[in-house]
């Protein structure tokens, strides 16, 4: 991720969900996300612009010009 951002993200596990979300679990309980668990691909340029189209769900689809 560093070529994107100088933060690592991460993944917060499904066991925890509730823990999280109520407010119980700390900040102990996100990890680092294990490399295997990302990907990347370019997506259509219509991303992050407003007007017609920019909320329909194939935007996200890898784009053909460059896969």
């Amino acid at each position: 991720m560093e070529p994107y951002h100088d933060r690592m993200p991460v993944l917060l596990e499904g066991k925890n969900f509730d823990g999280w979300l109520g407010g119980s679990l700390g900040p102990e309980g996100l990890k680092p996300a294990p490399e295997e668990a990302l990907r990347e691909w370019k997506v259509s340029t219509r991303l992050n612009r407003t007007g017609v189209g920019d909320d329909e769900p194939t935007i996200i689809d890898p784009d053909k010009a460059t896969a």
